[in-house]
């Protein structure tokens, strides 16, 4: 109940990804691009040498490829999106185990079931259940 009931409510914050670094990643990858167009232009028009076009692109790609990795992070995970909002508890019924502990661990949760003693063995204990911030 305690993970329907955050998937439900906040979900697509904590499973949605990072609109504002994607936003920031996407612009900063147009810059970035733009400024590699404006490079071969130069080389094409032969206001640059070869050698300044190979040192001035090298720290633009390493650039353009940390980005493109940022963006990547901040993206919302595809897979899990039946998992928000009201499909939460319908999508979690259905899912299997290995999903179920990665939506756990991707909402920051940590779920232990401490031991419940002799004799009690066969009945649910709520109490013997510890849920906490990972």
């Amino acid at each position: 109940r305690v993970v329907l009931g955050i998937l439900e409510r906040d979900g697509v914050r904590l499973l949605g990804g990072d609109p504002a670094t994607a936003d920031a990643a996407r612009t900063r990858i147009d810059a970035i691009e733009a400024k590699l167009a404006l490079l071969a232009d130069q080389f094409v028009a032969d206001t640059i040498t070869g050698d300044q076009l190979t040192r001035a692109t090298a720290p633009l790609r390493e650039q353009l490829d940390a980005e493109r990795v940022r963006l990547s992070a901040a993206q919302p995970d595809a897979g899990l999106a039946d998992y928000v909002g009201p499909t939460a508890a319908a999508a979690w019924a259905k899912a299997d185990v290995e999903t179920r502990k990665h939506i756990i661990r991707a909402i920051g949760m940590r779920i232990t079931i401490n031991r419940v003693g002799a004799g009690n063995g066969r009945e649910y204990d709520p109490e013997s259940v510890t849920i906490a911030a990972a």
